[in-house]
């Protein structure tokens, strides 16, 4: 008879590995040692700084040491930084900013290529680079602060003051591994404003809340840490007034222009709405302004998730599904067969033939009942499949 393999589980003491995102001047040096300071309350902390020494901008608000770490950005010199604070005894670690560190996998990987080889190999070895970094964060025995660098667009929104459309910078996905933030125990989304939002929790204290990362959003973290759970760690973020009921006239305009942008089929707004969480509502105004965050987040990623995920995927992987164990379901992207309208409307007969061949539709079906995570891997290798398919790429107004 096998011996029980299983225990009761018990919360244990951890330390936080948290992720902050964000553009250029969202203010993610600053709010990661606001949160450090309060995580180690009177303790030590340290920064790889591979923004040209920018954090010792800092130095007259915040005690803490610094590692100037300059290019090539290799993944020996995180991982040493990394081991090195853990051995001169820091409470936590900030590295700022982790995006140098996955550009230079992908200017590896470039190089490999250009040696020639087998691409989906060289991938592969690109790849033990990134997760011995990363495994250097998660397995580390003292807090670690990775802040990421978002990519940038910018959209015209109406300026709730004036009435006039204004031109606004956005951050939008990180420049990063893609779903790299199933890692972190938090992942706050910062906005040019400097209001976070929880894009993971996994501590559960931040869903739902819009607001400004101080020192005291480290200390209830670090009651959580201890082993409090939400109730125990103190009184939930405290940044201001709390946030309406229903979603700001703001965040709907910012909902109707991101959604004009990506040429969203009308069909798609019911399971957008029921993706956001509000199951009942109908139109953009009737959400929460938690709910409506989460789709405005979502939303962003969209934008140019799609060429991110394209930078990233080994040319020759195989055609597999996006989704990893860790993802909840409301997590999955939003990505629906009515988006791949103007590339296989043409091809109907090329692109049902070769579904039904790998078996993602049923005989009687066609391309429009894939579900929205075959879609999502579609969009995520097009060259691959129209490879595979014997279809043309789409046109660019086609990748929206």
């Amino acid at each position: 008879m096998t011996p029980n393999l299983f225990q009761k589980a018990q919360r244990q003491r951890v330390k936080l590995k948290l992720a902050i995102t964000g553009p250029a001047g969202s203010g993610k040096t600053t709010a990661a040692l606001k949160l450090a300071r309060g995580l180690t309350n009177s303790g030590r902390i340290a920064v790889i700084d591979t923004e040209n020494r920018s954090a010792s901008l800092y130095a007259d608000l915040f005690e803490f040491d610094v590692m100037d770490l300059q290019p090539p950005f290799e993944d020996r010199k995180f991982s040493e930084g990394i081991q090195g604070a853990v051995e001169a005894g820091y409470d936590a670690v900030i590295i700022d900013s982790g995006s140098h560190f996955w550009e230079a996998v992908l200017d590896y990987k470039d190089k490999l290529d250009k040696r020639g080889g087998n691409s989906f190999t060289n991938w592969s070895e690109a790849t033990r680079r990134f997760r011995g970094v990363l495994d250097a964060v998660l397995q580390s025995p003292i807090h670690v602060i990775v802040c990421l660098r978002s990519k940038m667009d910018h959209v015209l929104e109406k300026d709730e003051k004036s009435g006039r459309q204004v031109v606004k910078k956005v951050g939008m996905a990180p420049v990063m591994r893609d779903g790299v933030e199933y890692e972190f125990t938090v992942v706050l989304d910062l906005d040019m404003s400097h209001q976070a939002v929880s894009s993971k929790d996994r501590t559960r204290l931040f869903d739902g809340r819009i607001f400004e990362i101080t020192e005291a959003t480290g200390g209830i973290l670090r009651g959580w840490l201890d082993g409090g759970g939400s109730e125990a760690a103190g009184k939930p973020v405290e940044s201001g007034p709390a946030p309406p009921a229903l979603a700001t006239a703001h965040q709907v305009e910012q909902i109707s222009t991101y959604w004009a942008t990506l040429k969203k089929d009308p069909s798609a707004k019911q399971p957008a709405l029921a993706f956001a969480g509000a199951t009942s509502a109908s139109d953009w105004p009737e959400l929460t302004q938690a709910q409506a965050a989460k789709l405005i987040a979502e939303l962003q990623r969209q934008m140019n998730g799609l060429a991110a995920l394209k930078q990233v995927a080994a040319p020759n992987a195989p055609l597999v599904d996006p989704q990893t164990a860790s993802e909840a379901e409301d997590d999955v992207p939003m990505a629906y067969a009515s988006d791949l309208k103007a590339w296989f409307e043409p091809h109907e007969v090329q692109v049902d033939e070769y579904l039904r061949r790998i078996q993602w539709i049923e005989p009687a079906q066609t391309w429009r009942d894939l579900k929205p995570e075959k879609v999502a891997s579609i969009f995520a290798r097009q060259k691959q499949f129209a490879r595979a398919a014997a279809i043309p790429l789409p046109q660019p107004s086609a990748q929206t």
